[in-house]
């Protein structure tokens, strides 16, 4: 298993790793995918807990119980859907930074958190939990 992880990364890595300057970059397209993530700040002890909503490229959207101010430097873990990955449950861990923080209209009051995928690091041992329903 630990092999394959390997070769996955290699090509999320490849498929991410050429692109032109960002002026010349269409919006990348989003994958609803919503299940489980884990993050922390800029390399902290703890992870969190939150909610994918959807995911592409070059970014994601989650929902968490605190708020992370914009520019933060974020770690992520979640597992790609099959349109990105080529295959299903590819567990990624990745380094990003917020540039949204959105308040919901909703009875929910976690906020939404918009972050940028800067950089794939390989490997992961984190296997999410099912988001409980309700």
């Amino acid at each position: 298993m630990a092999g394959d992880s390997k070769g996955i990364w290699k090509s999320v890595k490849g498929i991410f790793s050429h692109q032109p300057p960002a002026a010349e970059v269409p919006r990348a397209p989003r994958y609803p995918n919503e299940g489980p993530i884990r993050f922390r700040p800029g390399g902290a002890g703890e992870w969190y807990q939150g909610v994918m909503f959807n995911v592409s490229q070059s970014g994601i959207v989650f929902r968490a119980d605190q708020i992370m101010d914009v520019n933060t430097p974020v770690e992520m873990n979640f597992v790609l859907p099959i349109e990105i990955a080529g295959k299903d449950g590819a567990v990624v861990m990745c380094r990003g930074e917020v540039v949204r923080t959105t308040m919901p209209k909703t009875d929910d009051n976690r906020p939404l958190i918009a972050a940028t995928i800067l950089e794939y690091l390989p490997g992961s041992l984190w296997k999410p939990a099912p988001i409980p329903s309700g």
